[in-house]
């Protein structure tokens, strides 16, 4: 009888059949198949006597050939599989980092065809780590990444973004940063001497303050230790002051976590690169007699999902969750709040930074906004769509309206047609709806970030919410008492906690 009841078959490429056995031993398989060699009759003789539930292990490195993926489709289409009796699943591996993009292709193609799949990580079989490369114990949340995605002849489009831009006309801020080329134009944005103050200003505040934050955290209860949750992984420098300061005001013999959490997949990858790093080169938590934990999570928490992610997110101390370079601004207050307030415990705290309107006018809130690099940022995401929206065109900083918005001022309007994965055109139509908001605080003003064709399409590519401090207070005390605040120039960050 196979381990666990399960018949793990493995399929691996073809020009990685001489490791196959290897590799089968590694994954714990029962049995393995070429994937470019892969006949009917091979799954019969496998499974003829195998009457428990079955899993095929697909194993991904590089672009696969056509001959492995024709291979797999047989086996996925074989009468051993669709005609089983017994449970059936699949899973898909990628060997390497460098892999993982092909496996989310892999996995959107196959459920775009029906099956359910999942996705585990492989170690090489043949070589060692470098030390940076340890970090791909990644856990992927499939539901929030994957299955959001269709697959079609004009390849990956985030079915997610697709609803948000048809159904109210505006680009969630997730898919700002979605894909190599989304961070890629985010980092240039947030280097020292770009014109976008925001970023440096939230990181210094962090930078200035990230002792007395955890000082304060610590401080409560007489605590050992805390785990540091970072919701959006953004720059990797404010991550490693906080750090820093948990290793280093931590007692000797403490086991500390920390928990980075973002849907994107190449930010993540700079961000625990740079942490193991400094963990390296600069913490050195054993030193200390410190154990530094990291588990990273490739996840949304817009969707609310960090009420599914509770179990995952513990370690062994109370939690400090971290909303920083503005994320809390480009949120919707209300249910970011409300989600993390259901889901914290009286011993955890919340770090969150804004920005404050204080008397500047609107010309001066929207000037920063207002460059080439930050329309190539924020209008990428709408190019991924560019197959399915006909009569979107790409423009330049010339094509984006910067407006400050009052709470109830409209979203958006647009007129386009939409092409369907079958190829046909709809018409959509969307008015400007007056009740809508960006913002549930009072007396805060948004900066919105229009791409405007013609005074008939006008599409919400991003926001920025700015808040007045008494409002924000008063709004922020509805969920946590304030702790403590700290300022710089125009920008606050808050330590929260929930109220016992």
């Amino acid at each position: 009888m196979p381990a666990n009841g399960v018949h793990r078959l493995l399929l691996v490429p073809g020009d990685l059949w001489t490791e196959a056995e290897t590799l089968r031993e590694r994954l714990t398989c029962d049995d393995c198949l070429s994937m470019d060699a892969v006949r009917e009759t091979d799954l019969v003789g496998i499974w003829s006597t195998a009457e428990v539930a079955k899993e095929i292990v697909l194993l991904v490195s590089g672009e696969l050939r056509s001959g492995d993926k024709e291979g797999i489709i047989r086996t996925l289409n074989s009468e051993a599989v669709r005609g089983s009796t017994q449970e059936f699943t699949a899973s898909i591996a990628p060997l390497n980092k460098a892999d993982v993009q092909a496996s989310l292709d892999l996995y959107c193609e196959l459920r775009h065809n029906g099956w359910q799949m999942q996705i585990s990580y492989v170690p090489p079989p043949t070589q060692e780590y470098e030390p940076e490369f340890g970090f791909l114990g990644l856990h992927y949340d499939v539901a929030a990444i994957s299955e959001r995605i269709s697959f079609g002849e004009h390849g990956l489009i985030p079915q997610d973004l697709f609803d948000e831009v048809v159904e109210r006309g505006l680009v969630p801020e997730k898919f700002w940063y979605w894909d190599e080329e989304s961070a890629t134009l985010w980092n240039k944005l947030a280097l020292p001497e770009s014109s976008y103050d925001l970023v440096k200003e939230t990181t210094a505040l962090v930078k200035d303050n990230a002792e007395d934050v955890v000082k304060r955290v610590l401080q409560v209860n007489d605590r050992k230790a805390v785990d540091f949750i970072d919701l959006g992984v953004g720059t990797p420098r404010k991550d490693e002051a906080l750090l820093e300061q948990i290793v280093s005001q931590s007692e000797e013999g403490s086991i500390v976590t920390f928990f980075p959490v973002d849907i994107s997949f190449p930010l993540m990858e700079l961000t625990l690169r740079r942490v193991l790093l400094q963990e390296r080169d600069v913490l050195r938590p054993k030193e200390r007699g410190i154990t530094l934990r990291t588990k990273p999570l490739l996840g949304d928490f817009e969707l609310l999902n960090l009420t599914r992610y509770q179990t995952f997110l513990r370690g062994h101390n109370a939690r400090l969750f971290c909303l920083l370079g503005n994320t809390f601004g480009n949120l919707f207050e209300r249910q970011t709040l409300g989600t993390l307030s259901g889901i914290m415990e009286e011993r955890d705290f919340l770090l969150v930074d804004t920005e404050f309107l204080d008397d500047v006018e609107n010309k001066e809130l929207g000037k920063q906004y207002e460059t080439q690099a930050m329309y190539d940022f924020v209008s990428h995401p709408l190019w991924l769509l560019e197959p399915r929206l006909e009569g979107l065109k790409r423009g330049n900083v010339s094509s984006m309206n910067v407006e400050v918005l009052q709470e109830r001022d409209p979203i958006a309007r647009f007129k386009f047609r939409s092409r369907s994965r079958d190829g046909k055109l709809q018409r959509l139509h969307r008015a400007a709806r007056a009740e809508e908001r960006l913002s549930d605080v009072s007396d805060s003003k948004v900066v919105a970030m229009y791409h405007v064709e013609h005074s008939d399409n006008k599409l919400l590519m991003a926001w920025s919410t700015k808040y007045r401090k008494p409002s924000l207070e008063a709004f922020l005390s509805e969920f946590f008492d304030i702790c403590h605040s700290w300022l710089r120039n125009r920008y606050g960050m808050y330590l929260l906690k929930k109220p016992r």
